[in-house]
């Protein structure tokens, strides 16, 4: 499974996210990196309902992940929903307050 969830972020950091949202549906295990890689793969293709369920899935199996607490929080202010952008973007700082992208 850690290859699969590799060779998808791989994919999505070179734009392929059809290739690999096709390669992390088939694995059936409920995993915070899976449903985290998905969430990106789908934001990226515009479809952010389906993003949401994923970075919140990813969340629900990993509370410490703070890039889907970042990138959950970049979908919900871009929705209109900036009281709870922010309080996932503080989650994020919270739990990485060393990355500075998040500020």
């Amino acid at each position: 499974m850690i290859l699969v969830v590799n060779k998808a972020a791989a994919l999505n950091n070179m734009g392929r996210y059809s290739e690999a949202i096709k390669s992390l549906e088939e694995v059936k295990v409920q995993c915070d990196k899976v449903h985290k890689n998905l969430g990106d793969a789908y934001y990226n293709i515009e479809m952010l309902d389906k993003a949401i369920y994923h970075y919140e899935k990813a969340i629900k199996l990993n509370a410490k992940l703070d890039e889907a607490y970042f990138n959950l929080a970049v979908i919900l202010y871009r929705q209109g929903s900036h009281f709870n952008a922010k309080m996932n973007i503080e989650k994020a700082i919270s739990l990485n307050s060393n990355d500075t992208a998040y500020i």
